[in-house]
């Protein structure tokens, strides 16, 4: 990690010892650099987590929180947030980010989308970024109304056909990763089959599989939609375009328990 790589992440607004990136191998170095620099500022998750109503609100939980930024943002705008990760690597670095924010309301475990370490109706607002469509969709969207208090929301977002053609072409032929591509053809593949995890989803299917677990659908659209507060698009844009080769790139929905 450089001088330079640091006052990239201390001119975002963000504190991590040194000490943690130069821990990380190329790819998570790489990873936590475009989380933490340019205009992804602890202003920015903030914002998002905003425009989502995710904020004064008791107990949140960050599912799958990798290195912990949402996880941050989401302790300054509410009461206690909890980060959950399979990841002890990137566990770690979430800690030490937490703990270098001053996050003192912030606490992380060890756990997996289909079996969240939290008793039943517990949590007030969900957050899983990244992540539902490597898991068992239809077992993580019941065990998020299984913790989620009556009333309580939850957001997720989900690749789409267009961030695998992505995935095939631009990160994997046209840049000779073999294993990138391999990895969109199993992705096409098993969601052809019908697999529950390790696919792509369409706005439709996702509508489905939150009504047949219980939540109702407050929203659904390309990411970014829902959580990029009208008239700040320029301050705080979309991660993803729309669309990837004419098709929806990366899905957002917004859920709410109804309901004991």
């Amino acid at each position: 990690m450089t001088h330079d790589d640091m006052q990239d992440i201390r001119k975002a607004g963000w504190e991590l010892p040194r000490e943690v990136l130069d821990t990380l191998g190329d790819y998570q170095r790489e990873f936590l650099m475009a989380q933490l620099t340019g205009t992804r500022t602890p202003g920015y998750y903030a914002a998002r987590l905003a425009a989502l109503g995710l904020a004064g609100l008791g107990r949140v939980v960050d599912a799958a929180c990798g290195t912990g930024q949402w996880t941050v943002a989401l302790a300054g705008l509410n009461g206690q947030a909890e980060g959950v990760d399979i990841d002890a690597g990137r566990l770690l670095v979430a800690r030490e980010l937490a703990g270098a924010m001053g996050a003192a309301n912030c606490a992380f475990r060890h756990g997996r989308l289909e079996a969240l370490p939290f008793a039943d109706a517990s949590v007030d607002g969900l957050f899983c970024r990244g992540a539902f469509m490597f898991s068992d969709t239809a077992r993580t969207l019941a065990e998020f109304r299984r913790v989620l208090r009556p009333g309580g929301r939850a957001y997720l977002d989900a690749n789409g056909p267009g961030w695998t053609a992505h995935m095939f072409w631009t990160r994997g032929l046209r840049a000779r990763d073999w294993n990138q591509a391999a990895s969109a053809v199993m992705t096409t593949l098993r969601t052809a089959l019908g697999r529950p995890a390790r696919i792509f989803l369409t706005a439709g299917r996702l509508r489905a599989l939150a009504r047949a677990n219980g939540l109702t659908v407050l929203g659904c659209g390309p990411e970014g939609s829902l959580s990029c507060p009208p008239g700040r698009r320029d301050s705080v844009p979309p991660i993803y375009p729309e669309r990837m080769f004419g098709l929806p790139a990366v899905h957002e929905l917004l859920l709410r328990k109804d309901g004991p």
